[in-house]
């Protein structure tokens, strides 16, 4: 199996890094893990892998105390992938992809959809060190129906999560309302992330305006 990247996982639980690295491992990626945030700052001043996956919760710090020292690391830093199930943090979304996040993903997720995501990352960031325009719309082929069957995917969560929080299955506890609120914020993220793959002269559009535009 050919070689798709290599990977970084910045987790203390060991359950996942088992399962992260059975996956990726099984789909022909190299994956490395490391359990603080200092150790991964550590390993990518001398290695540099394709892609970083970090869990928001570290045992020395937290994800945006990790974004903010990886920024110093300079130019040319792989593209990261954060993981949580904190939902409350969702409203701090914005303020992590301005220090440099590629991705948020709440727990639980598909094992299918995160090798989506990772794989488009590191597609995009290869491109654009070969300095290929990411302009460019993803090829029809295996790849795109993938990333338009993810978007379809996120679509029906997405609204799935809307008639949670609009209360149409009963009325919803204030923690529930934080996960689904989580789910809803993340559904659109994605997407917005997988159009922009499909293709890039959308990604200023409105998911209505999308649909519009091509039927």
């Amino acid at each position: 199996m050919a070689d798709k990247g290599y990977i970084l996982l910045v987790d203390d639980d060991d359950n996942m890094g088992l399962i992260a690295r059975r996956v990726f491992t099984r789909a022909g990626f190299r994956f490395e893990v490391v359990k603080t945030g200092q150790e991964a700052l550590e390993f990518l001043r001398t290695r540099s892998p394709d892609l970083v996956m970090l869990d928001y919760m570290l045992p020395d710090m937290n994800g945006e105390e990790f974004l903010r020292h990886y920024q110093e690391l300079g130019p040319g830093r792989p593209p990261i992938v954060m993981l949580t199930c904190r939902a409350d943090k969702n409203d701090r979304i914005e303020d992590y992809f301005s220090l440099g996040l590629s991705a948020f993903l709440v727990k639980p997720f598909g094992h299918r959809e995160l090798v989506a995501v990772v794989e488009n990352l590191i597609q995009r960031a290869r491109m654009d060190r070969r300095g290929i325009s990411a302009d460019l719309p993803l090829q029809r082929g295996p790849q795109r129906e993938l990333v338009e069957d993810l978007q379809l995917t996120a679509q029906s969560l997405e609204a799935l999560a809307r008639s949670l929080l609009a209360g149409g299955d009963g009325e919803l506890s204030e923690r529930q309302k934080l996960t689904v609120s989580a789910i809803y914020n993340g559904c659109r993220r994605l997407q917005k992330l997988l159009g922009e793959l499909v293709n890039p002269a959308d990604s200023n559009r409105t998911p209505a305006e999308q649909m519009e535009l091509h039927g």
